[in-house]
């Protein structure tokens, strides 16, 4: 018995100590969702009045000449995969994951490049058989200069005609509890497209039939859509990874939390085993010291 309950002490001690970390865990989460929250609702307004943008310059396809506006039979995608770094976050990676891998499955061996933003991507993709083309893990997502390459590399394969067409998966940011793994298709531009993504995310009713905003554009709208379109899709792709970080530290929050009240479950149930263990100790030695006694008597 006394071995028996020294090992119900030690696996409460056990326990403790694993629900000291995943709180500790829990409030670094915490803090990092709430920095990474106020960065991703800081931009969020102005990359949704810059979807808007794109929907109204993407009528001026035809009538103005540029390479990001360019339509051609899709040959050819480039995948941006974004997660995390780290795990402990539940079922976070493997939702969005689970869409790229589902996407890919639809194009033919070798019509795409994969470009991954985080060490689980990254090793998931390798393990299901999908070449991964470039990789950037360990980066400070909520700097634009760290992924300014990223974007950088995609929109110069598109305007070479590396690509034909440019998506991103990453995970949407709902909030603390909700998280969505999206795919965004970036390039081409399409309206019909950009209309369905502002009617997903902001919940607004944008009819496919709605006239297009009329820009007055001075002095020449090749040169300002010349400037204006790349800017306003980098915004896009930098939004999606800032996105992607909240949603993680939330998830890894909620999974650390989820953690540590399993542990005080599994805490409260070993001390009632330990205590009734301990009673019936108790109770067999004073039913012995009494059987004892009367033998005694006799």
């Amino acid at each position: 018995m006394g071995n028996t309950l020294r090992d119900i002490r030690r696996r409460i001690k056990g326990v403790k100590n694993t629900k000291q970390i995943t709180k500790t865990m829990e409030m670094v989460s915490a803090s990092k969702m709430r920095k990474a929250q106020v960065s991703t609702l800081k931009t969020r307004t102005y990359a949704e009045k810059a979807m808007e943008i794109l929907v109204g310059l993407s009528g001026h396809i035809g009538k103005v000449r540029h390479p990001l506006l360019a339509k051609r039979p899709i040959k050819h995608t480039t995948l941006i995969v974004v997660t995390s770094d780290r795990g402990l976050c539940g079922g976070f990676n493997l939702n969005v994951i689970n869409k790229a891998h589902q996407f890919l499955k639809t194009l033919a061996p070798g019509s795409f490049s994969l470009i991954t933003v985080g060490k689980k991507g990254r090793d998931a993709m390798v393990r299901l058989g999908h070449p991964v083309s470039a990789d950037f893990s360990g980066i400070k997502r909520t700097e634009f200069r760290e992924i300014a390459p990223i974007i950088k590399m995609a929109l110069d394969d598109f305007i070479a005609e590396k690509t034909d067409q440019v998506v991103i998966a990453y995970t949407h940011f709902i909030n603390t509890i909700k998280q969505k793994p999206l795919l965004k298709t970036l390039l081409p531009l399409s309206r019909k497209y950009f209309l369905e993504i502002i009617r997903e995310l902001a919940g607004r009713q944008l009819p496919e039939t709605e006239k297009p905003y009329e820009y007055i554009i001075e002095p020449d709208p090749n040169a300002v859509i010349a400037m204006l379109i790349p800017r306003l899709t980098e915004m896009q792709i930098f939004q999606s990874v800032l996105e992607n970080e909240a949603s993680e530290h939330s998830a890894r929050m909620v999974a650390m939390k989820n953690a540590t009240d399993a542990a005080g479950d599994i805490i409260e149930e070993l001390t009632l085993t330990g205590n009734e263990m301990r009673q019936s100790g108790i109770t067999a030695e004073i039913a012995e010291i009494v059987t004892a006694g009367e033998a005694m008597k006799q």
